[in-house]
């Protein structure tokens, strides 16, 4: 008999698959030239970031021991958003092309993997760096 962590395990790895298919399907029909993938695309806009950091995590997972607990993966998948939007930033990737300072970039890195986690939606943080100041589309 399976437990409800097992369940909850194997309902997860079904989501983020799901999730996988679909963002490749999107990204794959909303280019206009299919010759070349551009890895820009992620950071189009708010929304697309924060559908990159579980894609990101699911990589990272890998690497932690199965026997660590969950608030390893949690805290992982933090620094996954934080450390995306920092490079994003350095790199001027989508819309971190308009942020001008890093602590911005962070503040959008931090509501991203809030956002990713389910604690809070994008569309409430969206309107968080509205009154911030912060822009997040292209």
């Amino acid at each position: 008999m399976k437990t409800t962590i097992q369940k909850l395990a194997r309902f997860t790895r079904y989501f983020f698959a799901f999730s996988f298919m679909l963002i490749m399907a999107n990204l794959a029909f909303a280019q206009g030239d299919t010759s070349s993938m551009n890895f820009s695309d992620y950071f189009a806009d708010f929304a697309t970031f924060v559908l990159l950091i579980p894609i990101v995590v699911e990589f990272i997972k890998k690497l932690i021991p199965e026997d660590s607990p969950s608030l390893a993966i949690q805290i992982a998948s933090w620094v996954t958003g934080l450390i995306l939007a920092m490079l994003a930033w350095i790199l001027k990737l989508g819309f971190f092309a308009d942020i001008l300072e890093w602590w911005q970039a962070l503040i959008i890195g931090a509501g991203a993997s809030l956002a990713a986690n389910g604690v809070f939606d994008t569309g409430l943080i969206t309107w968080i760096f509205s009154l911030v100041g912060i822009r997040t589309k292209n």
